[in-house]
């Protein structure tokens, strides 16, 4: 159950993502039908589930239409 609850930041979520750019991230955000996970906010900082950006990667790969 830890890793469930495991908070990533932005810098911890984009190398998860293999290094994407904070660009790229932010128009994950922008775009719902991507289907990427809303952040939560703790103050004035963004974190997000370690278990559902996991997710998203897995799930990605399979959605119609998706890259390699």
């Amino acid at each position: 159950m830890g890793d469930q609850l495991t908070l990533l930041d932005g810098t911890q979520t984009r190398e998860l993502l293999g290094g994407v750019s904070e660009d790229t991230l932010a128009r994950l955000l922008k775009n719902p039908p991507a289907g990427f996970p809303t952040p939560r906010h703790i103050g004035r900082r963004r974190f997000f589930l370690r278990s559902e950006v996991e997710h998203f990667i897995l799930e990605g790969s399979k959605r119609p239409g998706a890259r390699s």
